[in-house]
């Protein structure tokens, strides 16, 4: 099982009226968890991984979103 570090790119929204300079159109994020899943279109971290392989609260990436990628450890389960 690895453990990566990603970078990428998610849109950004905010409540109620909000002027032209306050308003974001892209959010830069950082996330690091265990690597569920790495097709061609998406990558899927969770932050915490059962002992029968179960995952919590997994997140998908899609990859034309991510700016960084980094294997961070490789940890037997």
């Amino acid at each position: 099982m690895k453990i990566v570090y990603v970078e990428w790119i998610d849109a950004a929204s905010t409540k109620g009226w909000n002027s032209k300079e306050s308003v974001k159109g892209t959010m830069p994020i950082r996330s690091v968890g265990f690597l569920v899943e790495s097709t061609k279109g998406v990558i899927t971290l969770s932050t915490s991984q059962s002992e029968d392989t179960d995952f919590m609260d997994p997140l998908s990436i899609p990859r034309s979103t991510i700016t960084k990628y980094k294997i961070l450890k490789t940890v037997g389960v």
